[in-house]
């Protein structure tokens, strides 16, 4: 199963595949999301083991605790826009073996939007194709 993300303007701008691998709409594995931790934030690293965010409940946050990216249908602790229509084709191609992360303790969350595009979050300094 394949969750596609939308930022604050409501582009779709990433994917996460079952297993949690992290793609931009041109295909291209940029992270993963960790196993859920005791409080079920799963943790978003780069392939280098670079913490990233974290993940719940189809919402994706910054290292800051602001709202980075959200999944169709869900609920947020802040007006969400209109989803834009994804024309990209998802077709994810292997990505890196998983990274080794230690735990990061969890900001406060707040109900703003992250300053971060796609290509600034995953620290990648490639255009993110947009869907």
């Amino acid at each position: 199963m394949r969750t596609v993300l939308w930022d604050k303007n409501g582009d779709p701008i990433l994917y996460c595949t079952g297993s949690g691998v992290v793609y931009t709409l041109a295909n291209r594995p940029v992270g993963v999301l960790l196993e859920p931790g005791a409080d079920g934030y799963r943790q978003v690293v780069d392939f280098m083991g670079g913490h990233r965010g974290w993940y719940r409940g189809g919402l994706m946050w910054d290292r800051e605790g602001c709202l980075f990216a959200f999944g169709k249908g869900v609920q947020a602790p802040l007006e969400l826009p209109r989803v834009k229509p994804l024309r990209a084709e998802l077709k994810p191609i292997p990505a890196p073996g998983h990274p080794l992360a230690l735990p990061s303790s969890l900001p406060p969350f707040r109900p703003q939007w992250s300053q971060y595009d796609a290509a600034s979050f995953f620290g990648t300094e490639e255009e993110v194709e947009r869907g």
